[in-house]
């Protein structure tokens, strides 16, 4: 076995700029005439009242810098200086208008005027804007770097603004892209930790539960700062939470509390508890917890959401009285609060929800509690937010609302009497609102009343504003655009245009190929018109009926049976396919593909696998050049996978990367997935074939192929411990990972590749040391292990530093150099935080320091030790309480 592997010469790098200093290319003494020296004072001067965030001053400073100078080959700065003075002080317009009338002078500066240009685009809510500046911004100034990662997050937290989930989540997760190169290269920059809490929030709007906790939970707590220990945890919990897991959300939700940094913090922690609460049933200490956010410093959207809270709670219990009462108490009791505008405007929600879902007991008690006094009690309280609040953010809000109030009012014989105070309403509500749900349900409602007032044209036009405005906002677009889409389609119809009702259910058809409506959020309290699957059945059979000769009738009809699937009503969507199948099959062959693999997956749904399996069986034959054909073929090997059949879900893994090898990524995976499996059946040299197979294929997504480098190297090291004489497989498995190490020295996967070399290195001597006790043969381990500890502390997980530091001492011991190990060993238990570290190693260097300080009878070290991983682990306490007894006594021994 040879001891030269892994020789790490040292590099030195000079910045730039400091190279430049050094040759004299900067400011050299003399140079500047006394003018320029004017000019560079009042440009440092600016800059100073700009550092001190005296911005108002500096905003001045700069606009007289940039009139008296205007020759000066420094203005490109000062705009730049002056655009974010303003920024500063929320003077979007202000910034965005600089920037752009100086861009084509910015110069070297380009790239910082585009960066703020969307910063102050995002801030201002034109957040498609801002996130096109943030991705030209990736794009065309690289070098930047201070920025990327930045420019990175912020595209991503754009596009959460508008409710784009899926491409917040590419963006944040997709291999390759700018947020996750970056991130790897700089895993314990704050924004890397913002870019993860984003992604768990895009999974928890998606309904990934389990991708976003799997996220989150992967933020070591012991890595943050406290600035972000409270928004993992309370991210965790709401996941968890959501999830359907509230016993553990309870449980997690114990220290959120005493991790919040401030009201706002405490009040979401309170009323997330009170959420916990209400799920495991606990309804009265629930409401104690939502009442806990109506007093004292809570800030008032807290408050609302409390108020709205404890009300809710309120009426599910059926105590109606008691719920208005409470309201009618807080209002009393607020009357020059600053939330006032809040309590009213929550008492009329209130109201109008009563108007639509009274409580039908105490209704019938109490024969003064009707719709119409609700209504009016509604309208009563939107209008004294109106009136006497003309400042307040919340009054579009109360137009809305007052227009829901408007289009409840009818006559005895049910007919609508106020369209055109609702339909003034409506409209005031869409200019006004923030781009958002409510803006969009205010367009919505406005296209509404037109259509109720039969002006069909202005109704059409509305609803095809909502489509264009708000096609990246998924609440909307799962929410409202079938329904607006439903209602082109009957205003068309009603305006004799067979082709625009048409063109309606083909957007319907296309949008939603494989989810018809998506996942319904929470409309608006008092919506009248909520569409569901039957609804929409009920639509696409109207259209039939109007237009049955139409050609979309094959898809209108799997539409239909997309419903029932959509619905979980697994007998429905089979009856449904079976009988599509039995009509549709020979006249649309397009289409029939689909069909038969949506029916395949109902069965799998429906818990008949078995059925499934036949019928993705079947449909890879019959299909083998169908896009879906790779997707069943993957359905059939990990179903083979789950039962544990390992030798069919081998075989199928197989014939998904030989006959699909362009369908994207599932070939790769096929083949990660295939030597798992052969190692599961102990089959290590197929295991090595399968993963030797997927390195040497050049175009392999760069994440697979670290996977599979990995995998490789384990898998040979497997054979080699096997035969532990046999070198030759020692040597493959470290050509394997050292694969890893090539092309960027600086990055965490290349720290892992060499903490992975370095715990083969030790393995390896370990054995030795059993016939040949000569420190040496340790070297490679602690060259390896070296190489992980001499990473930049931002590219190297703690666990991972933390892992070689501990080896390093194990090294360290074993040549007799017990104050080295000690070293190694104490970096892990103290570091530079003592309040950050990895549990599960502190653990063990403690263990290890500890014995050494017993070793050398340095009893009082010895117990400090223990104590320190008594904290960090309390799970050892009874343990490390015997040992500290017992360090404490030998110490109490040797001063007697």
């Amino acid at each position: 076995m040879r001891n030269d592997r892994g020789s790490f010469p040292a590099q030195a790098w000079w910045p730039g700029w400091l190279l430049l200093l050094l040759c004299g290319g900067l400011l050299q003494p003399g140079a500047l005439h006394a003018s320029k020296a004017s000019e560079e004072k009042a440009l440092a001067s600016a800059r100073t009242l700009f550092d001190d965030h005296q911005y108002s001053l500096a905003e001045t400073s700069l606009t007289n810098f940039l009139t008296a100078y205007t020759n000066s080959p420094r203005c490109n700065y000062a705009v730049l200086l002056l655009a974010r003075s303003r920024f500063e002080q929320s003077n979007y317009d202000g910034a965005i208008q600089s920037l752009a009338r100086a861009m084509a002078q910015a110069g070297d500066y380009q790239g910082e005027y585009v960066f703020w240009m969307a910063s102050a685009r995002l801030q201002k809510g034109e957040f498609a804007p801002a996130a096109a500046g943030f991705a030209r911004f990736l794009e065309n100034f690289p070098t930047n770097a201070p920025r990327q990662l930045a420019a990175a997050y912020y595209e991503a937290e754009a596009y959460s603004k508008m409710e784009n989930w899926p491409r917040v989540i590419e963006l944040l997760q997709k291999p390759g892209g700018a947020f996750p190169t970056l991130a790897a290269a700089d895993p314990k920059n704050s924004f890397v930790t913002r870019g993860l809490l984003l992604l768990g929030e895009a999974f928890l709007a998606r309904g990934n539960y389990a991708d976003g906790e799997k996220v989150v939970a992967g933020i070591d707590p012991a890595s943050l700062g406290p600035e972000w220990q409270w928004p993992r945890q309370y991210l965790l919990c709401r996941l968890e939470l959501a999830g359907g897991r509230a016993g553990d959300a309870w449980q997690n939700s114990s220290n959120l509390l005493d991790a919040a940094s401030g009201p706002r913090h405490q009040a979401a922690s309170r009323f997330l508890r009170g959420e916990i609460l209400e799920a495991l049933g606990r309804a009265d200490e629930a409401l104690q917890s939502y009442t806990n956010n109506l007093a004292g410093d809570v800030p008032p959207e807290e408050q609302r959401q409390a108020l709205l809270k404890t009300v809710e709670l309120t009426l599910a219990q059926n105590q109606i009285q008691d719920a208005m009462q409470l309201l009618e108490n807080y209002v009393a009791q607020h009357t020059n609060g600053p939330a006032l505008d809040l309590a009213r405007l929550s008492l009329g929600e209130l109201d109008l929800k009563l108007h639509y879902t009274p409580a039908p007991v105490e209704k019938a008690a109490d024969p003064s509690a009707t719709a119409t006094n609700f209504l009016l009690a509604a309208l009563t309280n939107f209008d004294i937010v109106i009136t006497n609040y003309p400042d307040s953010p919340l009054l579009p809000q109360a137009r809305l609302d007052r227009g829901w109030c408007f289009w409840e009012e009818t006559n005895t014989a049910g007919a609508r009497t106020n369209m055109a105070a609702a339909r003034a309403d409506f409209q005031a509500a869409a200019d006004h609102l923030r781009l958002s749900p409510e803006q969009a349900m205010a367009r919505f409602k406005l296209a509404d009343t037109e259509f109720y007032e039969r002006d069909y044209g202005a109704a059409v036009t509305n609803y095809n504003l909502l489509l264009q405005q708000y096609a990246t906002m998924e609440s909307v677009t799962n929410g409202l655009f079938d329904q607006a889409l439903y209602q082109i389609v009957q205003a068309s119809l009603a305006r004799n245009d067979q082709a625009g009702a048409l063109d309606a259910l083909q957007k319907i058809l296309d949008w939603y190929p494989n989810s018809l409506f998506g996942d319904r959020g929470q409309l608006l309290i008092g919506e009248s018109t909520r569409y569901d699957y039957a609804m929409a059945r009920r639509v696409f059979n109207e259209l039939l009926k109007r237009s049955p000769q139409t050609p979309l009738l094959p898809k209108v009809q799997y539409a239909i049976a997309r419903t029932y699937e959509q619905e979980g009503n697994w007998p429905e969507a089979l009856r449904e396919y079976n009988l599509w199948l039995s009509r549709y099959a020979t006249n649309a062959p397009l289409l029939l593909p689909q069909v038969e693999y949506s029916r395949a997956l109902v069965y799998g749904k429906a818990g008949m696998e078995t059925n499934a399996l036949a019928l993705f069986t079947n449909f890879v034959a019959r299909y083998p050049t169908n896009a879906l054909a790779p997707w069943a073929q993957n359905w059939v090997a990990d179903y083979y996978f789950n039962l544990g059949d390992n030798e069919a879900a081998e075989k199928n893994y197989q014939l998904l990367f030989q006959n699909y090898p362009n369908a994207g990524d599932l070939p790769y995976q096929a083949r990660l997935m295939a030597g798992r499996v052969a190692l599961a059946r102990q089959g290590t040299v197929d295991a090595r074939t399968y993963f030797s197979d997927l390195v040497a294929i050049t175009n392999a997504p760069a994440p697979l192929m670290d996977q599979g480098y990995f995998a490789l190297g384990d898998t040979i090291f497997q054979q080699w411990q096997g035969s532990p004489t046999n070198d030759i497989y020692l040597d493959a498995a470290i050509s394997a990972i050292s694969r890893l190490t090539n092309g960027a020295p600086t990055n965490a996967l290349a720290a892992l590749a060499y903490g992975r070399l370095g715990n083969y290195y030790m393995q390896w001597a370990d054995m030795q040391w059993n016939t040949n006790h000569d420190p040496k043969i340790y070297l490679n381990a602690a060259q390896m292990y070296q190489a992980v500890v001499n990473f930049p502390a931002t590219n190297v997980d703690g666990a991972a530093r933390s892992e070689a530091e501990v080896a390093l001492g194990r090294i360290a011991e074993q040549q007799a150099q017990p104050e080295q190990a000690l070293a190694h060993y104490c970096k892990v238990l103290y570091g530079l935080d003592p309040d950050n570290f990895d549990p599960f190693w502190v653990e063990q260097a403690g263990k290890a320091a500890g014995r050494l300080y017993e070793r050398q009878q340095q009893w009082d070290k010895a117990v400090k030790v223990y104590q320190r991983v008594e904290k960090a682990v309390p799970s050892l306490q009874v343990p490390l309480e015997k040992a500290i007894r017992d360090a404490q006594n030998n110490a109490d021994k040797a001063r007697n």
